[in-house]
């Protein structure tokens, strides 16, 4: 999980700003998947709960459009991950 967290991470001021967003979204497809078939509480184990991600997770929440619905799958993660970090 740590080389898929280091994509939901990745900075968005890169030159290539699409191939980011496009590696975060698949990113965060898998580890739906992975929610989806062993369970969340499960797959949350796994996810970094230090503080300091918690503006970075909280700022990219805020980035992704809500009314984009093919980006449900970044939403469910970083509320899962959000939710991890508050607690």
């Amino acid at each position: 999980t740590e080389i898929l967290f280091k994509y939901i991470k990745a900075d968005t001021c890169d030159s290539s700003l699409s191939a980011a967003a496009d590696a975060r979204t698949r990113s965060c497809k898998v580890l739906y998947c992975l929610c989806k078939v062993r369970g969340f509480k499960t797959v949350l184990k796994f996810f970094p709960h230090e503080v300091s991600d918690l503006e970075p997770c909280f700022d990219l929440l805020n980035r992704v459009p809500a009314s984009d619905l093919e980006l449900w799958h970044t939403r469910y993660v970083l509320l899962l991950w959000l939710s991890t970090l508050v607690m």
